[in-house]
């Protein structure tokens, strides 16, 4: 019988039809997001920017701006970004958004990157993943109090350190996912990948069937992210940033209903309803189970490299999303459906779908591949087909260009909060801080005393 020489196959339509879709989801993705950043971005500071940018108006360099503590979180990697972003636009806060869509790409095509790694090759359903990494849902962070450190950077960082976890040669892996987590914890809210890294250091230590290699690997990780700990405890006080906080509030039962209703956010479902409830908790049910299976797994060695990415990805939603119940519930119940919550509630979602696909492979039955290949389109689709920022953005936008124009008339901050029925510091009269700034920002010719106001687009003026 003659040997069967194998030779490098020729790319086909079966092996091109990924690439083709993949790169379609990428351009998709870009050119709404970035369509919307574009015609929505002002060049005015809002909000919280007036005052975690402090140590720029102060003139103070990036290690002060890495380590600023604003309200719960430290700025980290994000406040030395814009030091360097806002030194060098002239304080254009549009860099700043476009900065936040770049982070958001390099994030997506981490993501596909590890999932394509776990499978062995790229597939069309992970198209997937720009799709719902990419889209509009960060809209209240890119557009409105725009802060890259809050949870875009972190969410960029934690699909990074997945894919570093993939990295083969031990050193090099070890060194990359010290870095990577070492900036989650000091980046504002990317100190929640702290506690799924613990959790999987943990497990991978006490394996069933460990390796020394293994142990050695669990035992280095898990030094570095306490270290890491350590040092962003140095001068740490705790500020939850809201007047009289108090815990546990009178109805404590509610700390649940807070984080099922920021998982029901996932879906579109913003409103205090028993659907919402009902959605919120049974997804939450859903992730924590993944969770604690990828740990499982894990302490098995069964698929441990995905189950370890699919249990970093869940446990820093839950990390997340029980931390801001435990600090933002003394608002109220609605804050739960804040806009700029929903980013990094988007890892559970991206740790479900990378869950689903283990079964949407060839070796599982037909069934249990079209159930997978389904669901994990309803969690995408529900994602990527939320038009509702689409028509808020455009509303914002109008709102702050009418503020610039009416305070480079007026050249009073009172006056044109009055004139525009807006106001760009969270009250109808600007405290002396913010006074002082804007005059600071005239005499140097910053951000939009540089510029022209943009101009709104048609959808905006309507």
């Amino acid at each position: 019988m003659n040997p069967v020489i194998l030779q490098d196959p020729v790319p086909t339509r079966t092996t091109l039809l990924p690439w083709t879709v993949v790169i379609g989801a990428f351009t998709l993705g870009l050119l709404r997001l970035g369509g919307l950043v574009r015609d929505a971005s002002i060049n005015v500071l809002y909000a919280d920017q007036w005052d975690f940018l402090s140590p720029l108006f102060l003139g103070q360099g990036p290690l002060a701006c890495f380590l600023y503590q604003h309200g719960p979180h430290r700025q980290g990697l994000g406040g030395a970004i814009q030091w360097a972003l806002y030194n060098t636009t002239s304080w254009d806060v549009r860099a700043e958004a476009w900065c936040e869509v770049v982070v958001l790409l390099v994030g997506a095509l981490a993501a596909t990157a590890v999932a394509a790694r776990l499978r062995g090759r790229l597939s069309a359903f992970d198209a997937i993943f720009p799709l719902v990494i990419l889209s509009p849902l960060h809209w209240e962070t890119i557009l409105l109090t725009t802060n890259l450190a809050h949870s875009i950077l972190p969410l960029g960082l934690l699909l990074l350190l997945c894919l570093a976890w993939l990295i083969r040669s031990s050193p090099q892996r070890l060194a990359a996912v010290g870095l990577i987590a070492g900036m989650c914890i000091f980046t504002g809210f990317g100190f929640c990948v702290a506690f799924p890294v613990i959790a999987v250091a943990l497990a991978m230590l006490g394996s069933s069937t460990p390796t020394s290699a293994e142990r050695r690997t669990g035992a280095v990780i898990l030094g570095m992210i306490c270290g890491g700990l350590v040092l962003f405890f140095i001068g740490y006080r705790w500020d939850p940033a809201i007047p009289g906080w108090t815990f546990p509030v009178n109805d404590w039962w509610n700390y649940g209903t807070f984080v099922g209703y920021m998982i029901a956010t996932l879906v579109g479902l913003r409103e205090k309803t028993m659907l919402a409830a009902t959605v919120g908790g049974g997804l939450f049910l859903i992730i924590l189970a993944v969770f604690v299976t990828s740990l499982v797994r894990v302490w098995r060695r069964e698929s441990p490299d995905r189950s370890a990415v699919v249990a970093l990805l869940t446990g820093t939603s839950l990390a997340y999303a029980g931390l801001t119940a435990y600090g933002r519930l003394p608002v109220n119940l609605e804050a739960a459906f804040m806009w700029r919550y929903t980013t990094l509630m988007m890892p559970a979602a991206l740790g479900l779908i990378l869950h689903l696909q283990s079964w949407a492979i060839p070796s599982a039955s037909r069934q249990e591949s079209g159930c997978a290949s389904l669901a994990m389109i309803l969690v995408g689709a529900s994602i990527t087909f939320n038009f509702t920022p689409d028509r808020l953005s455009p509303a914002l936008a109008a709102r702050k260009h009418r503020w610039t124009q009416a305070y480079l008339q007026t050249k009073d901050a009172d006056q044109a909060n009055a004139l525009s029925e807006f106001w760009v510091y969270p009250q109808p009269s600007n405290p002396a801080h913010i006074v002082a700034r804007l005059r600071w920002l005239e005499e140097r010719q910053l951000s939009f005393f540089s510029t022209t106001p943009a101009p709104i687009n048609k959808l905006a003026e309507e």
